[in-house]
């Protein structure tokens, strides 16, 4: 009988020293560090910043509130501790210091906030300017900036490399095709440079207009537009039978004069790669 209770005490100390063991490997954080100090956001978007390692509880002070505003989630799970989102307010560069409170570690960080921009991405399109995987970033900025990138299909990312710059304009026309019954048409017109093959290119060769109706894109896409780009439709209130009424923010272009159809998602993803804009 005493070898029997000796028994059941060893296994209940082994059990104990097993359960604390399991405790202190759970208690165990990773020391808190970010692997990049500079970070960048548009105006009215956000960047979530995901936090592999510490204790995923942190506190961040900014040198101005008025730029951005942070928030953090703290997950604990899956590799990411937290989740930082950066939300961009007013354009200007700022200085964050992230905190983890549980080791008393800090990492500063400097955030810029760039100009508000929209994504189209080209899903549909046997445009030779424009095929499949074209990424234009439609940049709200006094000279209205477009850029041309390449979707990475394989990695799942944008080339960091833009193809060439151009610009964009919004427009409202009165509609001269006597095959449409529209009384008005909004149109996006992009200026690029092409060569012999029209295809994009960034050589010192004259950029050419290419206009693009926009019937039947989204209605919400005439909303993104509009605060992001700031485009005023006030002026398109006759046009809104040439819009679909679906939720997601679609976009169709049809180049003026050809058969160059193209379909694509208008969003604010994925961001444009740091260092583009100034």
């Amino acid at each position: 009988m005493r070898i029997v209770n000796n028994i059941i005490f060893i296994v209940i100390i082994l059990s104990v020293l097993g359960m604390t063991s399991c405790n202190e490997e759970k208690l165990e954080v990773l020391p808190f560090h970010l692997d990049k100090k500079s970070y960048e956001v548009m105006l009215m978007g956000w960047n979530d910043i995901p936090i592999t390692n510490g204790s995923g509880i942190l506190s961040v002070t900014t040198e101005d509130k008025e730029i951005v505003s942070v928030s953090c989630i703290t997950l604990g799970n899956d590799g990411v501790t937290a989740v930082l989102r950066i939300t961009g307010l007013e354009k200007g560069n700022i200085n964050l210091i992230v905190k983890d409170d549980v080791t008393n570690e800090t990492e500063r960080i400097s955030v810029k906030v760039t100009d508000s921009y929209l994504v189209y991405s080209v899903d549909e399109s046997k445009h030779p300017s424009l095929p499949n995987g074209t990424i234009m970033y439609l940049i709200n900025n006094e000279a209205k900036d477009c850029y041309f990138f390449t979707y990475n299909y394989i990695k799942h990312e944008v080339y960091s490399d833009f193809i060439t710059k151009g610009s964009y304009s919004f427009s409202v026309e009165k509609n001269s095709d006597p095959n449409l019954s529209y009384e008005t048409l909004p149109y996006l017109t992009l200026t690029y440079k092409t060569d012999e093959n029209d295809i994009l290119t960034d050589e010192n060769v004259p950029a050419k207009e290419h206009k693009f109706n926009l019937i039947g894109s989204s209605a919400l896409t005439y909303t993104a537009i509009n605060k992001f780009l700031g485009v005023d439709w006030d002026e398109l209130a006759k046009t809104h039978s040439l819009r679909s009424e679906s939720i997601v923010t679609f976009m169709k272009m049809q180049e003026d004069g050809t058969n160059y159809l193209l379909h694509g998602e208008i969003t604010q993803f994925p961001q444009i790669p740091e260092g583009v804009l100034k």
